[in-house]
C-alpha cells in the first residue's frame, strides 16, 4: 500500500507542475503582464508593452520625460511576484531641449543622450548667440534618451535646434544720437561687414565729430530689415551727416521709425525719400527744421582750407554787423560804408578763400523784391570799389542770416531795410 502511495505521488508531481506551467502561461502569467502595462500607463508611458520570463519582466515603450520613466521603474520594482533588472528596463525618451532667458543669460534645461551632443548644443547657441551667458546646469543625460526617425548631426536646421534658433533671433535696429561731441551708433545688424560699412561711412561724412560705434551688435541672429540693405541706407547716413549739426535717427526695434534734425529743403525732400525705404513704411515721424540754405544751418561753417583764426575774426564780425538802408533809397549812407570798411581787414586775411552772401531784408510791408535787390547790389558795388572781387560775393533772396536782434525802443532803425553778410 506504501509503495503504491508513492508510485501514485511520484506520478502527480510532474502533473502537478504541468497543471501550474498551463495556469501560469495561460491565466496569472497575462493577467500579471496586463496589470504591468497598467501600472506603466498610469505613469503616463505610452505604448506600453509587458513581458514575463517567470520571475524577470521586461517593459518597453515610450515616456514623455525621465522622471515620468523613474516613476514608472519604481512601480514596477515595487510590484510583488516579478523582478525588473535594469537591461530589462526599454522604456525610452524622446530627446527634449528647452530654453528660458533670465537676467543672467539663457537656461537650457531637457535631455539629450551623450555628453557630446550636449556639448555640440553650447556651441551652435553659443556661435549664434555670443552675447548670451549659457547655463545647462538642468541639461540632463541619460542613455534612455532617443531621436525620433534618423539620427543626424545636431546643426541649427536639425528639428531639435532650429525652433530654439528662431526664438533667438532679434529683430534689426540701429539708431545714430548726439552726446555731446560724440555721435553714438546703437543697434544691431545682421552683419560685420555692414557694422563696419556704417561706421566708417559716419567718420568719413563727419570728421569734425567723434563716432562711437562700439555698441553695435552684429551677427547672423539678426534679423535682416528693409533698413540693412547697404546702398540706402549708407547713402542716408552720408546725407544725414552732411549738415553742420546732424540730429538723431532710429529705425526698427519694434518702435516707429523717426527722425529729428535741422535741414534744407533738398535735404528734407532726399531724407524723407530714403527713409520711407528704409522704414519699409510711410508710418514714421518725423521733426525736421527746414531752413531754405545750408547757410541758415546752426553750426554752419564755411568749406574752405582756412584756419580757425583766419576765418573766425571775420565769422564773427560779420554776425555782428547789419547794413541799413534809409526805406526812401537803395544807395549805403556813409555810416554804412564805414561798417563795410571795418570789415576789410577780416576779409582781406582770407585772400581768395572769401566767399560771402550777402542778403536783403526788412521795411515796410509793402517794400517791393526789386528794391531788396537793389541794395543787395549796392553793397556788393562798394565791397568791388573797395577790392574785394565781384565772382567771390554771392546774392542771394535768403531773407535774415541770422537771429533776429531786438533794437532799443525808440531806435528809427528798427523798421528799416537791411543788407547782412556771411562767409559761405
Amino acid at each position: 500500500m506504501r509503495v503504491f502511495i508513492a508510485i501514485i505521488a511520484l506520478i502527480m508531481i510532474p502533473v502537478l507542475i504541468l497543471v501550474h506551467l498551463v495556469t501560469y502561461n495561460d491565466d496569472m502569467r497575462p493577467r500579471l503582464a496586463a496589470q504591468i502595462v497598467a501600472d506603466l500607463e498610469r505613469e503616463g508611458v505610452k505604448k506600453a508593452v509587458a513581458h514575463l520570463s517567470y520571475l524577470d519582466v521586461f517593459i518597453s515603450g515610450q515616456a514623455p520625460s525621465l522622471e515620468v520613466r523613474d516613476k514608472a521603474t519604481e512601480a514596477v520594482s515595487h510590484r510583488r511576484g516579478v523582478r525588473l533588472l535594469s537591461t530589462n528596463n526599454r522604456i525610452s525618451v524622446p530627446v527634449q531641449l528647452d530654453m528660458s532667458l533670465t537676467e543672467h543669460g539663457l537656461l537650457l534645461s531637457g535631455w539629450l543622450p551623450t555628453e557630446e551632443e550636449v556639448q555640440t548644443v553650447l556651441k551652435v547657441i553659443g556661435s549664434f548667440r555670443p552675447d548670451l551667458t549659457l547655463d545647462a546646469k538642468k541639461l540632463r543625460i541619460s542613455p534612455h534618451v532617443t531621436h525620433s526617425g534618423k539620427v543626424t548631426e545636431l546643426s541649427p536646421n536639425h528639428p531639435l535646434l532650429a525652433p530654439l534658433i528662431e526664438k533667438l533671433r532679434l529683430p534689426a535696429a540701429l539708431a545714430i544720437t548726439q552726446k555731446g561731441a560724440t555721435y553714438e551708433i546703437t543697434g544691431r545688424v545682421p552683419s560685420d561687414e555692414l557694422k563696419d560699412a556704417i561706421i566708417k561711412t559716419a567718420e568719413a561724412s563727419a570728421p569734425s565729430w567723434k563716432i562711437d560705434g562700439q555698441s553695435v551688435m552684429s551677427g547672423i541672429c539678426v534679423t535682416p530689415a528693409p533698413f540693412t540693405e547697404t546702398e540706402p541706407l549708407l547713402t542716408f547716413i552720408t546725407s544725414f551727416f552732411s549738415t553742420p549739426t546732424p540730429g538723431t535717427f532710429s529705425l526698427g526695434a519694434g518702435a516707429p521709425a523717426q527722425i529729428q534734425s535741422d535741414a534744407t529743403t533738398e535735404l528734407k525732400a532726399e531724407w524723407m525719400d530714403l527713409f520711407r525705404v528704409l522704414s519699409g513704411t510711410r508710418d514714421f515721424t518725423s521733426d525736421l527744421r527746414v531752413f531754405s540754405a545750408p547757410y541758415l544751418l546752426p553750426g554752419y561753417r564755411p568749406k574752405t582750407s582756412l584756419s580757425d583764426s583766419e576765418l573766425q575774426p571775420l565769422i564773427t564780425a560779420l554776425a555782428q554787423t547789419q547794413l541799413f538802408f534809409d526805406p526812401a533809397s537803395t544807395e549805403l549812407a556813409e555810416t554804412e560804408i564805414d561798417k563795410l570798411k571795418a570789415l576789410l581787414p577780416a576779409m582781406q586775411v582770407c585772400g581768395p578763400e572769401l566767399r560771402l552772401v550777402i542778403s536783403s531784408w526788412g521795411g515796410p510791408e509793402t517794400e517791393k523784391p526789386e528794391n531788396q535787390r537793389a541794395r543787395a547790389e549796392s553793397v556788393k558795388r562798394k565791397l568791388a570799389d573797395l577790392g574785394i572781387p565781384k565772382d567771390q560775393m554771392e546774392i542771394v533772396e535768403l531773407g535774415t542770416l541770422y537771429p533776429v536782434r531786438i533794437l532799443p525802443p525808440g531806435d528809427e532803425t528798427a523798421a528799416w531795410p537791411r543788407v547782412e553778410l556771411l562767409a559761405r
